[in-house]
């Protein structure tokens, strides 16, 4: 029996999925941004990004979202000499991120013809 990479290294790629969608908009958008930014970007920059991309956010909004992500350890804040509210995506994030972005290739599998690339059949459509 063939095991998958999340199996042989211990990952839940379903609870990570779940953490993920339990993720509010705001919050998503965020840990998107958070991702997509060099380094440890700051919690303005990371905002203004969001901003710019379309969500409907206020500062207010975007910092209470990060200090969220911070709390569940989807994010950390980095102080390098001293600055405040830099952020990066923990190794929790990174895997919820990795675990949501396999189901939807999955899921363009399925549309795309290709579900037997994964020995799945699908009642998708």
């Amino acid at each position: 029996m063939e095991r998958s990479a999340d199996e042989l290294t211990g990952v839940d790629g379903e609870s990570h999925i779940k953490l993920y969608l339990a993720l509010p908009p705001s919050q998503r958008m965020m840990l998107h941004q958070t991702a997509a930014m060099d380094g440890s970007p700051w919690g303005g920059a990371i905002i203004a990004s969001a901003i710019e991309r379309g969500a409907d956010i206020s500062e207010r909004q975007g910092y209470r979202a990060l200090n969220i992500l911070t709390d569940k350890g989807i994010l950390r804040e980095v102080n390098p000499e001293g600055a405040a509210d830099q952020y990066e995506v923990t190794q929790k994030g990174i895997q919820a991120m990795k675990a949501t972005r396999d189901q939807l290739q999955e899921g363009l599998a399925v549309v795309n013809g290709n579900a037997s690339s994964r020995g799945r059949t699908s009642s998708f459509w």
